[in-house]
């Protein structure tokens, strides 16, 4: 009996137990799962996305702004700037015709113009979509220039007003809404330029957002007071065709380019092509050596490499010498470690080519060339190699040698922070420091220009010659306040319109007419005895006289238009593309749509608003630009009142048939050019500044087609920048037929087809910031450059175009390593 009392209370104990430990199970579980996740739920999550994106008519992914890591989230983008947008979608029911949509929107969804005054510019293309199948479009977008969305505290930058993309896919032709989509926008300052690093896997060259020069430290965690000039974005093997922008008008928020072990060959040949227009108004590209060598042999990096003949090799002790002795700097302690590496360090031995020299300090380190505007940087060592990550001093020798930046001084006290050094010192948030790219027809205003009190003097120093006054304001940006558009619209309001013929043009042609009529015909029947068939002859004469009257005058009958263009076009030495921007101004006597597009090339072309408030009739209307129709890329309809003027802006790469090179030799005080860009330029004048601060001038005239000419360069005397002017006497506005230069150069109006250069040309002479050892030739063209189709057309048509030649850049100034740097560098750059 006791024996199965006993088993009966093992049992329940055991039941119990096992009752306990089933509870305590469950209870541990629900801890665990919330901490470590369900795979099985995360799996049931992922199908469900998946089955929601299968049950939409059309599915799409995030739309991303070029360039972009495909590891990062959101867009970033640059006031101002443009931006090649990539938007994957797919259809899941059946084909579609659809019509996409982009545009900038505030928070409360209302489209947000480029500046006050523009109306909000819409881009469009029509796409078609197979069912079941993915597609990637891309498209264009403007990021309008923003005011702050509130006050900023002292030292700290304004926070714009937040703003986003709108994706709209319609029903071609129908326009009934398929998906609308909003993807919030992030901002870079205006100091603030995008780093693009191209690897093959970039987990290998994560180094850079470490380096204190691209998050500069401090002692406090004020994120928002920190300098952070670039953003970094890896791009790897398998993403470079479609995160990458394939054109310079959407580079211009790109200030650097490392190629690792990435071969350009991958890229298109667009993308290619736009690098290379890229490099050639300022931009820099940094080559790593050894990574990179196999495609600097079979790439187009061979003809702007600044090293040739290239082997392996390792350092020497008398270059690590060298290095330890000018780069090792003490901490803001006051200790120094020295480079002193544990092992051999592999490296590349080459020759220097023609142009090509070593950064000082940096001798058989890192070679340079000019290249344009822009800059070459090879370095012979790996740049990701363990021996200089774990130098101290590796951020300063990249800031400053490789980055060619002003060395910088690291503070102590309460508020350690770190600050250029001398006559740099509160230019942080320049955008000077941080590109040096240059768009002349964009960036040409009063930050850039030579100051009126340095208009008189020959020899500016660099500080004044690199940086003219402090500059917030983005370069780079699409800018309407240009001095160059400024100078256009000037000429414009006094060149645009119907052109009447003067009286004694009417007088000359009734004359002549009269003349045909009666004498001349009745005595051409009487030679042949037919006097009655001049009564049938004076109808017949009466319709032609009408009609070389309407062509001589260049109007027609009740009906008159008048295209007037201003174009500025900036190309570079020995390179066989250059940067064409125009203003067009269009007159009607009666209400137009005209049509302003490209149909066998790309470009931008946005219309400037009417009036001196540039206030449009409806700010809230878009302005629709079509992307790759069938039409061409450009503004369909360009609505032009009566007896009104239509204005505008249009930027494109254009295409010569070769160079125009340029020789100068200023030993012997001579240059000579070649042109072989299939198109005159006339008047061309020559002005530069030596090495050692003489302002030159040469005058080369007019230089045809094929044509080499030659000339003389002359010193100009100090004070002798001024401009005497010749007027013409029979003119009624105030302004000189003929600029000179004194003792100098001198440009004549063409003031027989009522287009006057003269604002524009004095300016640039005048007030562009030459820098030691840069030249440049001034000069004109009236041929037509210009893709832009404007319909419809007009009899009355005047154009001119100022030519801007580089003929070679500026020298680069001395490279001095940091005063100090920190004792700890915890900060990793991160481009979030």
């Amino acid at each position: 009996m006791r024996n199965k009392v006993g088993e009966r209370a093992d049992a329940r104990a055991n039941g119990y137990l096992a009752n306990s430990v089933v509870w305590k199970t469950l209870w541990l579980m629900s801890l665990v799962v919330p901490l470590v996740g369900c795979r099985g739920c995360d799996r049931g999550k992922e199908v469900t996305d998946e089955t929601k994106k299968k049950k939409q008519r059309l599915a799409a992914d995030e739309m991303r702004s070029l360039p972009f890591a495909g590891d990062s989230v959101g867009n970033f983008l640059k006031m101002g700037h443009w931006y090649q947008l990539r938007h994957k979608l797919k259809a899941n029911f059946s084909d579609e015709s659809l019509t996409a949509g982009v545009s900038v929107v505030d928070r409360e969804g209302t489209p947000i113009g480029f500046q006050a005054g523009y109306a909000p510019y819409q881009v469009r293309r029509n796409v078609p979509l197979a069912v079941g199948q993915e597609k990637t479009i891309e498209m264009r977008v403007l990021q309008p220039v923003l005011k702050p969305a509130n006050e900023s505290l002292p030292g700290e930058t304004s926070k714009p007003q937040s703003s986003s993309l709108f994706a709209s896919y319609t029903l071609r032709g129908i326009g009934t809404p398929v998906l609308e989509e909003t993807f919030p926008n992030k901002y870079l300052e205006g100091y603030q330029y995008n780093f693009v690093v191209l690897s093959r896997e970039p987990s290998r060259y994560t180094f850079w957002r470490g380096l204190d020069c691209i998050v500069w430290p401090r002692s406090d965690d004020l994120q928002q007071l920190r300098i952070t000039p670039h953003r970094i974005v890896d791009i790897s093997e398998g993403e470079v065709a479609g995160h990458f922008p394939n054109q310079l008008a959407t580079m211009t928020s790109i200030s650097h380019i490392v190629v690792n072990d990435l071969s350009p060959s991958l890229m298109s040949e667009q993308q290619q092509i736009a690098i290379q227009d890229w490099l050639r108004f300022g931009g820099t590209l940094i080559i790593n050596g050894p990574e990179a060598i196999s495609a600097v042999e079979t790439t187009f990096l061979k003809q702007i490499s600044p090293l040739r003949e290239t082997a392996d090799s390792t350092l020497s002790e008398d270059v690590i010498g060298g290095l330890d002795r000018e780069w090792s700097i003490r901490f803001a302690g006051g200790d120094r470690i020295a480079f002193k590496p544990s092992k051999s360090v592999p490296c590349l031995s080459g020759e220097l080519v023609e142009g090509a020299s070593w950064v000082p300090r940096l001798e058989g380190l890192v070679a340079e060339r000019l290249i344009g505007q822009g800059r070459v940087v090879m370095t012979t060592f790996s740049m990701s190699d363990a021996a200089f990550l774990n130098w101290p001093s590796y951020s300063s020798m990249i800031h400053n040698g490789v980055l060619r930046k002003p060395h910088r001084h690291a503070t102590l006290g309460t508020e350690a922070t770190t600050q250029y050094a001398d006559e740099f010192i509160g230019t942080e948030l320049n955008p000077f420091h941080t590109t040096r790219l240059r768009l002349w027809a964009r960036d040409f205003d009063s930050s850039t220009m030579r100051s009126e009190s340095d208009v008189k003097s020959s020899a500016p120093t660099d500080v004044e010659a690199k940086f003219p006054s402090l500059r917030t304001a983005s370069l780079g940006a699409w800018n309407p306040f240009s001095r160059v558009i400024e100078n256009s619209l000037l000429c414009l309001r006094e060149s645009s319109g119907i052109s009447v013929p003067q009286i004694s043009t009417v007088v000359r042609l009734l004359a002549w007419y009269l003349v045909l009529l009666v004498p001349a015909n009745w005595l051409v029947f009487r030679l042949i005895g037919k006097v009655e068939l001049a009564w049938v002859a004076a109808p017949i004469i009466a319709l032609v006289g009408a009609a070389v009257v309407a062509r001589s005058v260049q109007l027609d009958v009740g009906f008159s238009r008048s295209q007037t263009t201003y174009g500025f076009l900036e190309c570079h030495n020995d390179y066989p593309r250059g940067l064409l921007s125009s203003c067009n101004s269009l007159y009607t006597s009666l209400s137009t749509n005209y049509q302003a597009v490209f149909k066998k090339s790309d470009g931008l072309v946005v219309p400037i608003p009417r009036g001196g408030t540039r206030k449009g009739s409806d700010e809230t209307a878009y302005v629709e630009s079509w992307l790759a129709d069938e039409r061409g890329t450009g503004l369909q309809r360009f609505p032009v009142l009566s007896n009104s003027t239509g204005v505008l802006q249009s930027e494109e790469m254009v295409d010569f048939g070769g160079p125009i090179t340029w020789t100068l030799d200023e030993t012997q005080g001579g240059f000579e050019g070649i042109n072989k860009s299939g198109f005159a330029v006339r008047d061309i004048g020559i002005l530069g500044i030596t090495n050692d601060g003489k302002f030159m001038t040469g005058w080369a005239g007019t230089s045809e087609d094929g044509e080499r000419v030659q000339g003389r360069l002359e010193p100009l005397a100090e004070d002798g920048i001024r401009w005497l002017s010749q007027w013409d006497e029979n003119s009624t506005t105030a302004k000189p037929k003929t600029l000179r230069l004194d003792d100098g150069l001198m440009w004549t109006d063409q003031s027989d087809v009522g287009v006057y250069l003269g604002p524009l040309l004095q300016d640039l002479a005048q007030r562009y910031p030459l820098q030691r050892g840069e030249w440049i030739a001034m000069g004109w063209t009236d041929s037509e450059l210009s893709g832009l189709e404007i319909s419809p057309t007009t009899v009355q048509k005047k154009s001119r175009t100022l030519v801007l030649m580089h003929i070679r850049a500026g020298v680069l100034g001395d490279v001095r390593p940091d005063t100090r740097i920190f004792a700890a560098s915890k900060e990793a750059g991160s481009e979030e």
